[in-house]
Parts: structure tokens; C-alpha cells; sequence
């Protein structure tokens, strides 16, 4: 675990400088966040969104795997406002966004951005998720998946492989079972 929260704050340092905001799809109690925050230097003017139901994973969506693996209600225990007061150093910096992605994406009003770490542990929450980064994301921008070589999330990786297919970036893999892309 240390080596992966290590990757994603370097991977998120090489950000920092450019335009646009950051995003974090699948936020629990707020580690990912926190380490992010406190490792890179991202202009004031630049918001930070956190996207997650802050109570589990949802049933409905999940592929026949995925729900044989008991993957519902998984990551429940946290709340919104145990991630307030964790990040509460920031204040005004990041917006949490509670709620099922499938509802809350569309009106969440998120721009440009530079950097996103996805991690919702589903297929369909994640591939949303990736679409929705993908077509915001600036040049040089990276996207972070948390779980695409972790055992059990195979089809996750399968469902982030194929959207990949389409476009000339492809997924860089990493020892941690972390995986990022870099938008060109």
C-alpha cells in the first residue's frame, strides 16, 4: 500500500503545474486525497473533485464476477464529512461530490483537467468514470487506475483495455498494480 500511495503523489506531482483541475473517482476515507494534498503544490485556483457514494459500493451495475465476489457494499464504512474534517487543511480547494457517479458526474461542473486517479473498484462506475477524465483531460494530463493489475479486478482491466483499443495511449503498468496513462 505505501508503494502505491507513493506512485500516485509522484505521478500527481508531475501535474501540478499544468492547467486544469484534479479528480478523484472513488475516494473512501481519504487517504488518496490527503497524500495527493500534501505532496504536490496544485495552484490555489484549481479545484479538486472527489467523487465516491460514501456509502459502498452500489449493487446495481456490477458484473456477474464482481457480484459473486461480494463486491457490493464494499468500502462503506467512511462519510463525506469524515473526508472533510481529514482534509479540512484544504478547505476550499477540493469539492466532494457525494453520491452515485452515474448521478452526480453531470452536475458537478468539472472543466479541464490535469489529473485523475480513478479507483471505484467496479467495471461500469469505472468506465464511466474514465470516459468522463478521458475527454477533459489537457495534454500531458495523466489518468491513475488504482486496481487494473489487482487480483479480482481482472475485469476491470479488461473493461480499461478496451476503451484504450480506440486511442493512441495505452496504459502504462506498474509493479504496485497501479496503471496510468498520459493524455497526448
Amino acid at each position: 500500500m505505501r508503494w502505491r500511495m507513493w506512485m500516485l503523489a509522484a505521478l500527481a506531482q508531475q501535474c501540478q503545474h499544468l492547467p486544469g483541475d484534479f479528480a478523484e473517482f472513488g475516494v473512501w476515507r481519504g487517504g488518496c486525497a490527503y497524500m495527493v494534498l500534501s505532496n504536490t503544490s496544485v495552484p490555489p485556483d484549481h479545484r479538486y473533485f472527489l467523487f465516491d457514494t460514501f456509502d459502498g459500493i452500489p449493487a446495481d451495475r456490477l458484473t456477474p464476477h464482481e457480484r459473486e465476489q461480494g463486491f457490493a457494499g464494499r468500502l462503506r464504512e467512511t462519510s463525506a464529512a469524515y473526508v472533510d474534517t481529514l482534509l479540512a487543511p484544504w478547505q476550499g480547494r477540493y469539492r466532494i461530490c457525494p453520491g452515485d457517479i452515474f448521478d452526480t458526474l453531470d452536475s458537478a461542473e468539472v472543466g479541464h483537467l490535469s489529473f485523475a486517479h480513478i479507483d471505484l473498484n467496479a467495471v461500469a462506475p469505472s468506465r464511466l468514470a474514465l470516459e468522463f477524465a478521458y475527454k477533459r483531460m489537457v495534454r500531458g494530463g495523466m489518468i491513475v487506475f488504482d486496481d487494473y493489475g489487482g487480483a479480482g479486478f481482472e475485469d476491470q482491466r479488461a473493461a480499461i483495455d478496451d476503451f484504450f483499443s480506440g486511442v493512441s495511449e495505452k496504459p502504462i503498468t506498474l509493479p504496485t498494480s497501479q496503471a496510468f496513462v498520459v493524455k497526448h
